[in-house]
């Protein structure tokens, strides 16, 4: 699992905790509800910093709180874009 999938399903088990849907989530960040859709159906694959504290805040927690969780403990290491094979 890739640390952005693992924000995913901590997003999503925020969202459930705390009864908040979609439009909800939108108002609270301020972010568009198709870029929250996007986000939680994996349409994209990251997100920026500011968009952590927005989500942080709108769960009443603290960014490390969001990315403190167990999920993220077994995440795969990012592959270098600029890594070439070398044979």
């Amino acid at each position: 699992m890739t640390i952005f999938e693992a924000l995913v399903i901590r997003i999503k088990q925020l969202m459930i905790e705390n009864n908040i849907n979609q439009t909800t989530l939108s108002k609270l960040t301020g972010l568009s509800k198709s870029t929250i859709n996007n986000l939680l159906n994996n349409r994209t694959t990251s997100t920026s910093s500011s968009n952590l504290i927005k989500f942080a805040k709108a769960f009443d927690i603290r960014v490390q709180d969001l990315i403190g969780n167990d999920i993220f403990n077994n995440l795969e290491p990012p592959i270098s874009k600029n890594h070439k094979n070398k044979h």
